[in-house]
């Protein structure tokens, strides 16, 4: 759910990434929220602000809380091809 992103020089740390999320949000376009949903495992480092992020696309997301773990983050990847 939550990611790291580089751009450029700058690093964007507890970012909301992973394909999941933007598929759902993506679906939000066509479909009401009851339609599409999306469950999201938040932990003790959980923001405020992802949270009034997420909340902005509509009652689509599914939260389990567990104090006692970090929030998922997204998995680390590699390209298998050279970038164009």
């Amino acid at each position: 759910m939550l990611d790291a992103a580089r751009y450029q020089r700058l690093m964007l740390n507890s970012q909301i990434g992973g394909g999941g999320t933007y598929v759902t949000i993506a679906a939000r376009m066509w479909l009401q929220a009851a339609e599409v949903g999306m469950i999201v495992d938040r932990g003790r480092d959980w923001r405020e602000d992802v949270q009034l992020q997420l909340d902005s696309y509509g009652p689509c997301w599914v939260f389990r809380d567990d104090p006692s773990r970090l929030t998922t983050r997204v998995r680390a990847f590699k390209l298998a091809e050279e970038q164009l």
